[in-house]
């Protein structure tokens, strides 16, 4: 995510092709990061499930979080996920297994489970001591950190 005034902007990224320098400043988020502390699935991972949305497994990482920049985007700002954006959203994830339909299913699903929301205020916070100290995580934070985990996911609402 990146911080756009007083919120984040959500998209996924093909972490194959991106310099590690380049998220600077940005929160990160893996597959593994967005479930909950307890371990409960985050939405996006539980619709995938509900919906049979991954078979041999490969392209599943990227289509969840393709699917959880959609959630946070779309989700948590009380939009609806149609079947036209969420094709749009997925456009740049390929599946030779499942196929799509069951996917597009999980998308338009995630919207009914139970709310998962990233603390953004937080977040934001914690981004703009990174940015303006010039300073490492280590020094801001007291942590050493390369993402930003779940802990910062609130399992109760979106905001």
């Amino acid at each position: 995510g990146g911080a756009a005034g007083d919120h984040l902007t959500y998209r996924a990224i093909n972490s194959c092709i991106r310099l590690a320098h380049s998220v600077d400043g940005m929160a990160l988020w893996t597959v593994e990061d967005i479930a909950a502390q307890d371990g409960t699935p985050h939405p996006v991972q539980e619709a995938m499930v509900q919906c049979h949305g991954s078979q041999c497994g490969f392209c599943t990482p990227g289509f969840v979080m393709s699917l959880f920049g959609m959630y946070q985007n779309h989700v948590c700002q009380g939009k609806a996920i149609t079947r036209e954006l969420a094709q749009e959203d997925l456009s740049g994830n390929l599946c030779r297994c499942t196929g799509y339909r069951p996917i597009l299913d999980a998308a338009q699903q995630m919207g009914s489970l139970p709310p998962a929301r990233v603390n953004e205020p937080d977040l934001l916070q914690k981004l703009k001591l990174l940015t303006h100290s010039g300073q490492g995580p280590e020094a801001i934070l007291g942590i050493k950190i390369s993402l930003f985990p779940s802990k910062w996911l609130d399992q109760t609402e979106c905001g």
